[in-house]
């Protein structure tokens, strides 16, 4: 298993962790559309764990990508509190959520992790699958 990590400071931060999705995803062997779609879903779950950290005062968080024979996991870490993550199938006409709603209709597996400190998105995505 392969594992990079990226730390996000800044919104700047979030152009990178674009880059270096579709670096992984392509050299990983997901086609142009699954690593577009992938890039995708990083940057929602980033954004979100970026305006978490703005709005409550906190330095940083991370994203992890791990690369498995047959996948590839990206998981953001920070330092936040619980939420919900149910695909809907209505039409969400809120003005938030519908970043979370993108991911999960884009990943094969989406699950939180929770610790005392930290909540991690965890976000699979198998080969072949679509």
């Amino acid at each position: 298993m392969d594992v990079r990590q990226y730390t996000i400071r800044d919104k700047l931060d979030i152009c990178q962790v674009l880059d270096i999705t579709g670096e992984v995803a392509r050299s990983t062997g997901f086609t142009d559309k699954e690593s577009l779609l992938l890039c995708l879903a990083a940057e929602e779950a980033c954004t979100n764990a970026y305006e978490y950290m703005t709005e409550n005062g906190q330095g940083n968080f991370h994203i992890y990508w791990r690369v498995f024979p047959d996948r590839l996991v990206m998981e953001v870490t920070e330092p936040g509190d619980c939420f919900s993550i149910t695909l809907r199938q209505e039409t969400n006409d809120q003005p938030r959520g519908r970043g979370i709603q993108l991911i999960l209709s884009i990943m094969d597996e989406v699950r939180l992790n929770f610790t005392q400190s930290s909540l991690s998105v965890v976000m699979e995505k198998r080969k072949g699958e679509h």
